[in-house]
């Protein structure tokens, strides 16, 4: 087959899937998704024909010429490395030392592995970095940078409604003084606007969406949706709005830069320099191959993101 015509017969199958997520990935099979991180998303019977139940969900199709693939979701979720296949999915986590770039980092890490774990390593960086201030009266309860919710909510919605299409990128997760930022590559999607963002529900990867409403977080045994990364769809813009205004008394931002890339800004509760909580160690409720290194993290009583 020429260049040409293998071009052709790439663009025919685009158009058989619905969202990006749901492409067949190429040289990729059943035996490529991790039986540790598929095998939980299944019931025991639907385990007896793993294939049939994983292509139900989207993490496995077949291709133009009928040969069973691993997805795009299915990479991104049930792959111990999804970076060998997308390089872009990850997360490029920085803390700075002052407002700006410019004075220099005081951490920083290449977020990378299945998105589950992803965003566990994620919030373990802002929860290790970010600042407390001790309560000035006797019993009072101290006051952290960020609200854990928020910043749960805010990864949880970066990793699963960034455009994965876009291969040059990473979201990027920055802490600065005065502020956090979340860059998700991508514009918004079926005509979306920030300011419609609170009201209106569009789901740009179905298939991520879905799975990670049945995904449990690590380490958290709970039949109810607060023991998923996701329990309902359309309240995360709300809430991160409602726990950070609660907290910091200003509301998160977002812009749209160059209509290719989604920030979100979230203030700091903290005004200035203040003494700081002893940090999390690195790797402290981080994950390991998929499975929740024992920590301090309050990741597990957060309950499930909301998209």
């Amino acid at each position: 087959m020429t260049l040409g015509a293998v071009e052709v017969a790439r663009e025919w199958e685009r158009s058989w899937f619905s969202s990006f997520d749901e492409e067949p990935v190429p040289d990729t099979g059943f035996g490529t998704l991790d039986e540790v991180l598929w095998k939980p998303l299944l019931t025991a019977g639907e385990a007896q024909i793993p294939e049939v139940a994983l292509q139900r969900l989207g993490l496995l199709t077949d291709d133009y010429s009928g040969v069973q693939r691993a997805t795009v979701a299915g990479v991104l979720l049930c792959t111990r490395m999804p970076e060998q296949w997308l390089p872009q999915a990850g997360i490029n986590a920085t803390c700075y030392r002052g407002r700006h770039r410019a004075p220099g980092r005081l951490d920083a890490e290449e977020i990378t592995g299945p998105l589950g774990r992803q965003i566990v390593d994620a919030l373990a960086f802002v929860t290790r970095n970010m600042r407390v201030a001790a309560g000035k009266d006797r019993g009072r309860a101290d006051l952290p940078q960020y609200s854990e919710e928020a910043v749960f909510d805010a990864i949880v919605n970066a990793v699963v409604h960034r455009d994965y299409s876009v291969r040059s990128r990473r979201i990027r997760l920055s802490m600065f003084e005065d502020r956090l930022e979340i860059q998700s590559p991508g514009a918004l999607p079926d005509n979306l606007t920030v300011a419609s963002m609170s009201e209106l529900q569009v789901t740009r990867n179905e298939a991520l969406t879905s799975v990670l409403e049945r995904m449990p977080v690590p380490g958290r045994q709970d039949s109810s949706d607060q023991g998923y990364f996701m329990a309902r769809r359309g309240n995360g813009v709300p809430i991160i709005r409602r726990r950070t205004e609660a907290l910091s008394g200003k509301p998160p931002t977002y812009k749209l830069i160059d209509e290719s890339e989604l920030r979100l800004t979230i203030p700091s509760a903290i005004r200035g320099p203040s003494p700081a909580r002893t940090p999390i160690p690195k790797g402290v409720g981080a994950t390991k191959a998929g499975a929740a290194v024992p920590g301090t993290l309050n990741l597990l009583g957060l309950g499930g993101g909301e998209a």
